[in-house]
């Protein structure tokens, strides 16, 4: 068989994290493209890592290339490990990124250099990020962008809002690093200054288990203007978010790499206001939303009063999202990843 991809697909359950939603899509799409018989996977969402282990030495066997994604600790075990059994069976091994925190690993052990360049090849996100990466010492980074497959919203079904109460949502994890706290606040707090609702958030995404318990307290201090509206599947995503004025991410993660919330964002013709992450400038431009200064919750109040103040302005982006929204489909990346695979 052609290729194997091996990462996170998840447990029988709704698909609500960015590193399963990238793994599904990518193998969806290569399927697409190349047929079932080419394509297989290795589910590394396992309890027993010993089962794991035997799975990934045995598909050495069958596939003639191989394309991984994993976040933090399948790069300190799963590439390492796939890297020790390569020596006996001199597959391609591709590392597609999981956001752009993969210099951190480097940066933690300096011997994931040598592990990371025994590879075929890492394919960052983000230019930002193969920057860091050829900075700390590796020789086969290329950029592939982040995309989803995904109906862009025509031009004729865009929504339009153009007076207060503007509705706005979060579309991510659940948890306190993707600035949810710092949403609600701000939302709450500008509301209170023009002494009405101009401003409604509807937070949508998978509490993480670790915030569970800290986001009970925070609903209980909601007003009528907050709600939060459970998980959407990822592939009705298009469709929730169309409504909206804007989609918030003012997220406390500096190593985030493309988004895929912003891809949906972008997809639905719906602008997005957001905190300047590392990698910010890589998918972002005053052209598809409003971008405000990483970690200043001052600066997102004033963010959230701009766009209350100029819907004109707001409303002239979509057609731009849709516009960029065409870049991160599934087509052109294919043909890019088909060109690295040994026929």
């Amino acid at each position: 068989m052609l290729v194997c991809v091996v990462g996170n697909f998840g447990n029988h359950e709704v698909l609500a994290d960015g590193q399963c939603i990238k793994t599904v899509e990518l193998y969806n799409s290569l399927v697409r493209t190349f047929g079932e018989k080419e394509v297989g996977r290795v589910n590394l969402c396992s309890p027993n890592k010993v089962v794991l282990a035997i799975k990934l030495f045995f598909s050495m066997f069958r596939y003639k290339n191989f394309i991984v994604l994993v976040s933090k600790n399948g790069r300190k075990t799963v590439i390492p490990l796939m890297v020790a059994f390569n020596k006996l069976f001199h597959k391609p091994i591709f590392h597609s990124l999981i956001g752009s925190t993969t210099h951190q690993t480097l940066d933690e052990n300096i011997k994931f250099v040598r592990c990371f360049n025994a590879l075929s090849g890492n394919w960052s996100e983000t230019n930002t990020e193969k920057r860091l990466l050829e900075e700390r010492g590796l020789s086969n980074v290329s950029v592939i962008k982040n995309f989803k497959d995904l109906n862009i919203l025509p031009k004729d079904a865009l929504a339009y809002v153009e007076a207060a109460p503007f509705p706005i949502c979060t579309f991510s994890r659940v948890e306190a690093l993707k600035g949810i706290p710092n949403i609600v606040s701000a939302v709450e707090k500008v509301n209170a200054r023009y002494g009405k609702t101009v401003l409604t958030l509807d937070i949508y995404g998978k509490i993480m288990e670790s915030y569970k318990t800290e986001f009970d307290e925070l609903k209980k201090t909601f007003s009528s203007a907050v709600r939060y509206k459970g998980i959407v599947d990822f592939d009705k995503s298009v469709d929730t978010l169309k409504q909206y004025y804007m989609v918030a991410f003012p997220t406390r993660y500096y190593t985030e790499g493309i988004p895929g919330t912003i891809l949906d964002a972008f997809a639905a013709g719906v602008p997005v206001l957001c905190s300047e992450w590392e990698s910010c400038y890589d998918i972002m431009t005053d052209e598809v939303g409003v971008i405000y200064p990483f970690n200043d919750d001052d600066a997102l109040e004033k963010a959230l009063e701009y766009v209350i103040e100029n819907p004109a302005i707001i409303n002239e982006m979509k057609i731009s999202c849709i516009e960029e929204a065409r870049k991160y489909t599934p087509d052109e990346v294919i043909k890019t990843i088909g060109g690295y695979l040994k026929r």
